[in-house]
């Protein structure tokens, strides 16, 4: 009722009022306290660019599945940033390659698949426009995008060329080099 109310702090205007549930706690300061050290708060600044893979295999639109399978196998990555004329212009990752490929669902031998895929250009499967984000963009604001977008990358793009990908991994590692600094 009116009592409950009443405890709690209510908005006069543009003014908070304070009631009887409303304290001004002390922060206590130290180690084990939850508190940031300067040197945590400093990790938590980190931009894009202190994240992100900036030597990036990319992929030409004009270039066929087959040669995104074998770079991706082998380099054992998820995703390559496609460009033409200088720009990148989109980004395939091995979810569309597993789009592309019929052996899954066909159960083709993997040399029918390989000739399948060869006939496929990269242009054809890759997403785009491919969602970006400056170098010096706020490692804060790159998880919101890609949490937003529902994605795993980012292209990091500077003005108009290739700065590098941002990737969950690079997140993940971030997030791993926090915790333990904050175990310290």
């Amino acid at each position: 009722g009116a009592g409950a109310s009443g405890n709690r702090a209510r908005r006069n205007s543009r003014n908070w009022e304070r009631s009887e549930s409303v304290r001004a706690w002390e922060v206590p300061s130290g180690r084990g306290t939850g508190l940031a050290t300067a040197e945590q708060e400093e990790e938590f600044m980190k931009r894009v660019r202190d994240l992100m893979q900036a030597d990036v295999a990319t992929l030409q639109a004009d270039d066929h599945l087959d040669l995104a399978d074998d770079v991706m196998r082998l380099g054992r990555i998820r995703h390559m940033p496609v460009e033409e004329g200088g720009k990148v212009v989109g980004i395939l990752s091995q979810r569309d390659l597993f789009r592309a490929g019929i052996s899954t669902v066909l159960r083709f031998r993997s040399s029918v698949e390989r000739e399948w895929l060869a006939k496929i250009s990269v242009r054809e499967m890759m997403t785009t426009p491919p969602i970006g984000i400056a170098p010096d963009a706020s490692v804060r604001a790159a998880v919101a995008l890609m949490r937003e977008k529902r994605i795993g990358c980012l292209v990091v793009v500077d003005g108009e060329s290739l700065a590098g990908l941002l990737s969950e991994t690079d997140l993940l590692g971030f997030l791993d080099e926090l915790l333990k600094s904050m175990e310290k």
